[in-house]
């Protein structure tokens, strides 16, 4: 395996771009789903916390919200893209 100097990293371009952080989510989850925005406070340390997180977000909005709002994808993306599968 060849090593690579952290030097050498600042000058690789491309990718997906920067992955989310999970304030960011929860920024964008608060108008949505205030109550479990406040209850949760810390970022989830696994992706079976996140997606805890999400599922209560998700049944706090409500059934129109998470279905034909588009709240259920958004809330399971960005899981994805904090706790990639």
């Amino acid at each position: 395996m060849t090593e690579v100097a952290n030097g050498e990293l600042n000058h690789v371009t491309g990718g997906a771009g920067p992955t989310p952080s999970w304030e960011s989510i929860r920024t964008q989850a608060a108008p949505h789903c205030p109550r479990t925005v406040e209850a949760n406070p810390h970022a989830p340390a696994n992706r079976a916390e996140a997606q805890r997180i999400g599922e209560a977000c998700i049944a706090e909005m409500g059934s129109f919200k998470a279905g034909i709002g588009g709240g259920r994808r958004a809330i399971h993306d960005g899981i994805d893209q904090v706790f990639p599968r």
